[in-house]
């Protein structure tokens, strides 16, 4: 039970750090560098912005040949439905 509550508390510190990293930089995040920085999966980072309101998309950077996942923040918020777990037969 433990484990499972750190985990939680660890989950609401990282959106935090989304919310905050979306106030620094006029609510566009790009979440692979975010991702590389806390050394963690980008898809997994990519499931927390949603969760925090985001639309997650493939951008182009500007000046550069690559591409990054951009988290952005509009109004109005559209948050993803909750999942229940796998269906029974």
């Amino acid at each position: 039970a433990n484990f499972r509550k750190q985990k939680m508390q660890m989950e609401k510190l990282l959106c935090h750090i989304i919310v905050l990293g979306l106030h620094m930089t006029k609510f566009e995040l790009n979440v692979d560098t975010l991702a590389n920085d806390l050394n963690l999966p980008i898809q997994h980072v990519k499931k927390l912005a949603r969760e925090t309101g985001c639309q997650v998309v493939n951008k182009k950077l500007q000046g550069t040949e690559t591409t990054s996942n951009i988290a952005t923040l509009k109004v109005p918020l559209v948050f993803p439905s909750v999942s229940k777990g796998p269906a029974s037969k």
